[in-house]
């Protein structure tokens, strides 16, 4: 059954607020996630693609990393993730020119900004930005907690799956990241 809509005419939205903010809750976790890749040495993933609800979010990098070092950047990536989430630190979006969005994302833009736009640019803390038009928490504290697991299953992408728990009165949250190397 459609609903037909006419001009000049009120409507009323329904946000789900509990899963807005859980949407809101993942998004952010996956821009953590990439702000913790650079932190700890794994700056040369180059992100590919990302899903951010609950249905199964994960961010996808490519790029190599030697077989040995996994385990250490796993527990690299858990312990820097969670020392953010414990500092906090503003989450803030802009409309920039893209100049200025593309010295505050590292010097330059990914090929699907033109050149000229003025993207949104999100910052987590005092992390580079990065293009995105997504709803975010306002502060990283509010992810709460990060648990990291990498497995590989081959030396080309990098599929890095996360789960928030919903809040449920006052307990707390927790991300599970499976990290895994799959083509």
């Amino acid at each position: 059954m459609e609903a037909a809509f006419k001009r000049e005419r009120e409507v009323l939205l329904r946000v789900n607020e509990s899963r807005r903010k859980l949407n809101s809750r993942l998004h952010s976790a996956g821009h953590l996630l990439d702000a913790c890749l650079q932190i700890v040495g794994l700056g040369h993933l180059e992100p590919a693609k990302s899903y951010h609800f609950p249905d199964g979010p994960f961010v996808e990098y490519k790029g190599t990393v030697p077989q040995h070092e996994l385990q250490r950047k796993q527990k690299q990536l858990e312990l820097e993730a969670n020392a953010l989430i414990s500092r906090g630190g503003k989450i803030t979006a802009a409309v920039l020119p893209y100049e200025e969005a593309c010295n505050l994302c590292g010097g330059s833009l990914p090929d699907y900004i033109p050149k000229g736009s003025t993207p949104r640019i999100v910052r987590l803390g005092d992390n580079p930005g990065c293009p995105c038009g997504g709803t975010h928490v306002s502060d990283i504290s509010e992810i709460a907690s990060l648990q990291v697991m990498i497995s590989c299953f081959n030396v080309y992408l990098y599929s890095c799956h996360y789960f928030v728990e919903r809040r449920l009165g006052s307990f707390n949250i927790t991300i599970y990241t499976i990290m895994n190397h799959v083509i």
